[in-house]
């Protein structure tokens, strides 16, 4: 019988590392079909989007935040450039944030909530 020591051990061997699975893994933001109506969408919904349209009324105010192309970014924990979803955008009817999820969870499989939600976090806030 395994001791705890050993049986994490074990489970860590079979279970990947989020960074194993992501580091050279596929750009979440590339992998969405139909990226040129994705970000259209994107685009739109900001106006509409109760946050997102005050910092887009004065962008002055809100230094973490930058426009580039007509879309939003902040930056995440790591310093990487995010882009910003509107919660209430959509695009043939379903929400832009689920199909992001969808889209992450195809690319890593079962990871779990946490490393599927720490890839997302690499690409998109909202």
């Amino acid at each position: 019988m395994l001791n705890a020591a050993e049986r994490a051990r074990v489970e860590d061997d079979e279970n990947p590392r989020l960074v194993d699975c992501t580091q050279s893994g596929p750009h979440l933001q590339e992998e969405i079909g139909n990226t040129a109506a994705f970000l259209d969408a994107v685009k739109d919904a900001y106006e509409h989007d109760a946050l997102f349209s005050k910092i887009k009324a004065e962008p002055s105010h809100y230094s973490t935040y930058e426009w580039l192309d007509g879309l939003l970014y902040t930056h995440s924990r790591g310093g990487e450039r995010v882009l910003c979803i509107p919660r209430n955008g959509t695009l043939d009817g379903r929400k832009l944030y689920e199909i992001a999820l969808t889209t992450a969870h195809t690319i890593l499989g079962h990871l779990g909530e946490q490393r599927t939600g720490e890839y997302i976090r690499r690409f998109f806030w909202w």
